[in-house]
């Protein structure tokens, strides 16, 4: 069985934003994802693009780079590399001075190349494709070799994306990857992690970035390790190596007991310290949790609540053995009792007609208004680059959460909170 890990989207020289200290710095993940290849003997590493961020190329990215290219090729580990659009400059000026005898550049100035090894006595091609310019408009898959390969497997690599094809970087067709004779491809460009399956059992994989640079790239990031027979794929996961992790995090605090501001504050620090807790123990690395908290209280303590939640906005980093937490932003929606929504259900106001969609969304007995609603906001969602939203939806989707329960999620939230202003502005 051959061993791999793969990632992308390093950028470094980069810092990942509220994150605070210096672990927001990538190299710390990139340092921990080398020792890591090293001491669990992996056969092969791919880095799919934007290895270094353009901005820092000449600085702090391509001095870390080099370091740890160094150390996996003095282990004798395979690393295939190909460039982004931020790195297509600097990752050919890393190779030409240093003559790597394991690590490999492919497809420089956009032509496609394919290295053949024999590992573990299996013979494995990699074909990879690299930026030559900063925007590239067209499908690379276009001017892909088409010789025969006997190889017992077969690997792609390129940078490009595969939601938007009117990108300007590399638009990618699914088609085109599934079809053109690999068992597997490995992406770049996109930062959140997405695996998809083709007609016999093709693969391909986005392996996201390896540290989280922005409130964005919500959940785990780091690598992927994948296991490799002449059968194909037979197994993979992400190995979290992210210091940083971005988080939007909803709490329902509506218990008979949390009726009073003081009592929710409470039992929000005791989710936020369980929250820490679980983080720590899937991954020990990690340094700094940034969060988006929503809080559903009860309407009648909503202000005050908001008001002690406010509080966490404040502070520069509750520390919890050694996780620091940091609170972006603080929303704070109050809900109604049932007896006062059927009392405003009946109303002929605007706050009874809200009344009236919340108990359809909430009941799923379908409206018009509620209809309605659910459109706007499904065409706004698609009117959100796919790049950003599509990895999200196919991520949750495969864990069991269709994509249209986002839709009703956000039709909810916006609801109540239409519905407490209203009610907020009759009782002022």
């Amino acid at each position: 069985m051959i061993k791999l890990l793969a990632t992308a989207d390093i950028h470094l020289g980069r810092r990942s934003s509220n994150a605070g200290a210096d672990h927001a710095s990538p190299r710390h993940a990139w340092n921990d994802f080398v020792s890591y290849a090293v001491n669990e003997r992996y056969d092969l590493v791919l880095l799919t693009g934007d290895i270094v961020d353009q901005d820092n190329r000449y600085f702090e990215g391509s001095s870390i780079l080099e370091a740890g290219l160094k150390t996996l090729d003095a282990k004798g580990i395979h690393v295939f590399v190909v460039s982004g659009n931020h790195d297509f400059e600097v990752l050919p000026s890393i190779m030409k001075r240093f003559r790597f005898k394991h690590v490999r550049l492919l497809g420089a100035g956009g032509k496609w190349e394919r290295e053949i090894l024999n590992i573990k006595g299996i013979k494995v091609s990699i074909t990879g494709w690299s930026f030559p310019q900063r925007h590239y408009r067209h499908d690379p898959l276009e001017t892909i070799m088409v010789d025969p390969d006997d190889s017992d497997i077969r690997i792609g690599m390129v940078h490009g994306d595969l939601y938007d094809a009117k990108s300007q970087y590399a638009p990618l067709s699914k088609n085109s990857l599934f079809n053109s004779g690999h068992h597997a491809w490995f992406l770049g460009h996109v930062h959140k992690p997405d695996t998809l399956v083709g007609a016999g059992q093709v693969k391909i994989f986005y392996p996201g970035s390896l540290q989280a640079l922005s409130p964005k790239e919500t959940g785990p990031h780091g690598a992927l390790h994948i296991e490799l027979d002449t059968a194909g794929v037979q197994e993979n996961k992400q190995i979290p190596f992210s210091r940083t992790r971005y988080e939007r995090i909803e709490f329902n605090l509506t218990d008979e007991h949390l009726d009073n501001a003081d009592a929710v504050r409470q039992e929000t620090d005791i989710r936020l310290q369980q929250l820490q807790d679980d983080l720590r123990n899937e991954h020990e690395n990690i340094q700094s949790l940034v969060t988006e908290l929503t809080v559903i209280t009860h309407h009648g303590i909503q202000e005050a609540v908001a008001f002690k939640l406010s509080e966490l906005k404040n502070d520069e980093g509750l520390d919890n053995n050694g996780l620091q937490l940091r609170v972006r932003s603080v929303s704070c929606i109050g809900q109604l009792p049932p007896a006062d929504v059927e009392a405003l259900v009946r109303q002929s106001s605007p706050a009874g007609m809200l009344a009236r969609i919340l108990r359809a969304l909430e009941t799923d007995t379908p409206i018009p208004q509620s209809q309605a609603l659910e459109k706007a906001i499904r065409e706004q969602i698609r009117s959100i680059p796919g790049t950003i939203f599509q990895p999200v939806l196919t991520a949750r989707k495969e864990s069991g959460r269709e994509p249209e329960n986002e839709v009703r999620d956000i039709a909810l939230r916006q609801c109540r909170e239409a519905l407490n202003r209203l009610i907020n502005q009759k009782n002022a």
